[in-house]
């Protein structure tokens, strides 16, 4: 970051243009990074969920086995937990720290519809669908691998 800064002020002859193509550079950088992470959608199939991303090598994948339980996660809840991590320009893909439910990793786009999945593992992942139908199907899902 240092270095980036520095390069940024640097003086020559052709200043001003090497200053716009930097600028240029790093946010294509930028864009294309948030880009690529940023959510699609979430599939749902009979075993798994796939948090689906533009970069097919950026999704994330939660087996239902896996999952302890399934539970709301509010504003309120949202409000109260600290950042540990960078918060992207399309959602919120960070990592957190909560008082009550420990560290947690986001992969959200709005703060409305937020489901807390806490894994066997002791991992806690918050998602944002649209609506909330995919946390009953998700607690449908959960319910029936677990028997």
């Amino acid at each position: 970051m240092i270095v980036s800064v520095a390069l940024y002020f640097i003086h020559f002859r052709y200043g001003r243009y090497i200053k716009i193509i930097y600028l240029l550079v790093v946010f294509f950088l930028l864009v294309s990074y948030y880009l690529t992470h940023h959510i699609r959608k979430y599939v749902l199939y009979s075993d798994k969920i796939i948090i689906k991303r533009f970069s097919s090598k950026a999704n994330k994948k939660i087996i239902f086995s896996d999952i302890e339980h399934v539970q709301r996660f509010t504003i309120e809840d949202f409000k109260n937990s600290k950042r540990l991590s960078s918060v992207s320009f399309f959602g919120y893909f960070s990592d957190y720290s909560h008082p009550v439910f420990g560290y947690f990793n986001t992969y959200a786009t709005n703060r409305n519809n937020m489901i807390m999945i806490k894994t066997k593992e002791s991992r806690t992942i918050v998602i944002s669908p649209d609506n909330l139908e995919l946390l009953e199907a998700l607690n449908k899902a959960v319910a029936n691998n677990k028997d």
